[in-house]
């Protein structure tokens, strides 16, 4: 046996050692991993049910103890140091990846499990936040399980917390067919992202500066709603009956609306930049100053609507209803996509057609 047949041997002795050892390591921290998982396990769950049961209380100060306690329970602890476990196995991805072999899925155990905490989480506190938001009278105290004595402090808290679960898990509050009996409801600043709102009776309720992100609001009902500076974006209000809502400053960004009643809506300086509008009514709807950059309005209906200074940049208007519009120029008609079957008033029509004719690539430079 030559020289170098023995330091090859010798080199293949001290990597099998290494990879033991650390194996070794791996498999003594994982027990005590284990072990310790288990006794987190069992008070991770203690503290869950008693901030469920504390939800019941009729004292404001132990309800909110409680909420903060399923938002500690739900929070990902991404600033914790390493445990062996994960060291150890950090040493084996290296291993891994020195030799050529296949990645290994190391997302953690406990992350998982956090996320499976907060969709539970979330799915308590749908009923929580609907019967603090529901008139009481509609509802049997027996039947409910939570406190009648809700106030709006819990509620707003209850609805922070769900909504900053759903941007990590998208898990929905479930707030299907949430009615509202209570006139002028004030849910200024709410925060309801994602959350399951479709066929909701939400008609005359304040919700300014709202969070509304994602939510799903089809068929709901918003007549008359104040939505002023609400932030919309991407929410779903298919057919939603959104009949002369303040929607003043809102941002309604990849909003789909469309079939969507909002005729004489004030949607004022609100951007609906790549909304969907197809169908939408919007009859005497003010549109003064509005977003409407390569909106899809295909076949709506803004008959009497005002559209002063609204920007139609790449805006889709094939069959829309534009007749005794409001403010409407040739101008911003050209920046818009238009068809034969466009409605508009026969002054209006001739101008754009000549102006149309003017720029067109024979026309004079």
């Amino acid at each position: 046996m030559n020289a170098t047949t023995i330091q090859a041997f010798a080199t293949l002795i001290t990597a099998v050692t290494a990879v033991a050892g650390i194996v070794l390591s791996f498999m003594t921290a994982k027990i005590a991993e284990q072990q310790s998982q288990e006794n987190r396990a069992s008070a991770r769950a203690d503290r869950f049910t008693r901030a469920i049961e504390h939800l019941k209380d009729e004292s404001l100060a132990i309800r909110m103890g409680a909420l903060f306690e399923l938002e500690k329970i739900g929070t990902l602890d991404n600033g914790a140091p390493l445990t062996l476990k994960k060291i150890g196995a950090l040493c084996l991805k290296a291993l891994f990846e020195q030799f050529g072999l296949e990645n290994i899925d190391l997302q953690s155990k406990a992350e998982q499990e956090a996320k499976t905490e907060q969709e539970a989480i979330v799915r308590i506190l749908s009923p929580f936040i609907r019967n603090g938001i529901e008139d009481e009278e509609l509802l049997v105290p027996s039947k409910r399980g939570f406190s009648s004595l809700t106030s709006q402090e819990d509620i707003f808290l209850a609805c922070e917390i769900a909504s900053k679960f759903y941007e990590q898990t998208q898990a929905r509050l479930n707030l299907l067919r949430l009615h509202v009996n209570i006139n002028e409801l004030d849910l200024i600043l709410f925060r309801l992202c994602g959350a399951d709102l479709r066929s909701a009776n939400l008609s005359k309720t304040f919700l300014l500066e709202a969070d509304l992100r994602w939510a799903n609001l089809q068929y709901a009902d918003l007549e008359g709603a104040n939505l002023r500076a609400t932030d919309l974006q991407e929410a779903d209000l298919l057919d939603a009956n959104l009949f002369k809502a303040c929607l003043i400053r809102a941002n309604l960004q990849r909003a789909n609306l469309a079939g969507a009643n909002l005729g004489g809506a004030y949607l004022a300086v609100t951007n609906l930049a790549r909304a969907n509008l197809a169908r939408a009514g919007l009859r005497e709807a003010n549109l003064e100053l509005t977003n409407l950059e390569e909106a899809n309005l295909q076949g709506a209906y803004l008959k009497k609507a005002n559209l002063q200074k609204a920007n139609l940049q790449k805006a889709t208007l094939e069959g829309a209803d534009l007749t005794h519009a409001v403010g409407l120029t040739p101008e911003q008609l050209l920046t818009a996509v238009l068809d034969d079957k466009t409605k508009l008033d026969p002054d209006l029509r001739s101008a754009y057609d000549k102006l149309k004719a003017g720029r067109g690539p024979s026309a004079p430079q």
